[in-house]
């Protein structure tokens, strides 16, 4: 049903930064998950016979132009639009992106041309390749400079749900026929008295088409599912999964450079920093 390829856009082969008007950010070799990296990506999604390719990875992969944060793939527009490249060339299907870190929520389709009217048609998803859920933070702080969801989507055709303040998570259920993101939000994350995680949004994008819309609900529970961790496994036998899942990751050891980040919010204030040194490890 659904291959997890897990990316690193942190150390592996990110180049540092540039500026916001620095010429080097259009460069047509400009890496974000290094020439290795971004080749096993390419051949895991060509040979993939799942019918989801859900890839993992850390950093919005959708253009934000209110907020242009060099540190996401807004910095690495030519590397972005190299895995459009290769998914319009092998008319690859269903890729589902899987996004963190801006602590904030987010369901996108992902187009090679958003803004374009002749390339993207926000209702039928004519011209998306493939579409993008952000998880909002459990309890880091939201962005620092807030917008308005609603002017925020009226601005950005391509962006189906966003919630700039709300600490939560997302749900994605998977069967043969649609991909579905739901959003839970929690009221307080400083109180262990706090009320359960409650729906907010759900968004559904159907097979062979990258193109969200709504959904008046979340998706149905699976009684059929394995107990989540870190519950022990059942002393019975395994629980029947509810889908087939494979996992690829990128094998070896290498030391990287990467530049300090933070939410889009704060993006204007910095600019100075060394670099920190980091090992990564894929197993």
């Amino acid at each position: 049903l659904a291959d997890l390829i897990i990316l690193d856009t942190r150390h592996w082969g990110k180049q540092n930064q540039s500026g916001d008007e620095d010429p080097a950010r259009f460069d047509d070799a400009r890496q974000i998950l290094g020439v290795d990296q971004e080749a096993w990506f390419f051949d895991q999604l060509r040979t993939s016979t799942a019918q989801w390719k859900v890839v993992c990875q850390q950093v919005l992969f959708s253009p934000l132009p209110q907020y242009l944060n060099t540190d996401q793939w807004d910095g690495y527009p030519k590397a972005r639009e190299r895995i459009y490249d290769a998914i319009e060339k092998n008319a690859i299907k269903d890729v589902v992106v899987l996004t963190g870190d801006i602590h904030a929520s987010f369901a996108n389709d992902l187009a090679r041309n958003p803004t374009d009217p002749a390339a993207y048609d926000p209702e039928t998803g004519r011209g998306g390749l493939a579409v993008e859920l952000v998880t909002p933070s459990v309890s880091s702080e939201p962005p620092s400079k807030p917008e308005n969801p609603v002017v925020l989507m009226a601005e950005n055709k391509w962006m189906k749900h966003v919630d700039l303040e709300q600490h939560g998570f997302v749900l994605l259920d998977l069967d043969t026929t649609r991909a579905q993101g739901s959003f839970f939000y929690v009221e307080d994350v400083e109180s262990r008295n706090s009320q359960p995680a409650t729906f907010g949004k759900a968004v559904v994008t159907l097979t062979g088409v990258s193109n969200f819309h709504d959904a008046a609900e979340p998706a149905p529970d699976r009684p059929e599912t394995p107990p989540l961790a870190p519950q022990p496994p059942a002393t019975t036998g395994p629980a029947a999964p509810s889908a087939v899942l494979r996992t690829r990751t990128l094998p070896a050891t290498r030391k990287r450079y990467a530049r300090p980040h933070e939410p889009f919010g704060k993006l204007r204030a910095r600019r100075a920093g060394p670099p920190v040194l980091s090992s990564v490890t894929r197993p």
